[in-house]
C-alpha cells in the first residue's frame, strides 16, 4: 500500500508542522498561548513526524530515506518544543 502514496505526499505532510510552529511561536496570536493550542500542536506535530516517516522510509530510495530522517529529526525537534511549551504554559 505505501508504494501507491507519491513521494510529494510524505514531502508535504513532513513539512506540515512547521507552519504550526511558526504560528505558535510568531506572536501572531495576541497575548500568550494556552495549553489548549500547545497540546493540539504538538500532537499534530507528532503523528506528522510518524506519518512522513513511514511514507519516505517505504521509498527504499536513498534520497527517501536520507530525507525522512531530517524530516523526523526536524519534526521530532518541533514537537519537543510544542511539549515543553504546553508543560510551561498557564503557569
Amino acid at each position: 500500500m505505501n508504494k501507491k502514496i507519491p513521494m510529494w505526499a510524505g514531502l508535504l505532510v513532513g513539512f506540515l508542522p512547521s507552519p504550526v510552529f511558526l504560528f505558535c511561536i510568531s506572536g501572531f496570536y495576541q497575548g500568550p498561548l494556552k495549553r489548549s493550542v500547545y497540546l493540539p500542536a504538538f500532537a499534530f506535530a507528532f503523528v506528522c513526524c510518524l506519518v512522513s516517516a513511514f511514507i519516505l522510509f517505504g521509498k527504499k530510495k536513498s534520497v527517501a530515506v536520507i530525507v525522512g530522517v531530517v524530516l523526523l529529526l526536524l519534526n521530532l525537534c518541533i514537537s519537543f518544543m510544542l511539549g515543553c511549551g504546553a508543560v510551561l504554559a498557564d503557569r
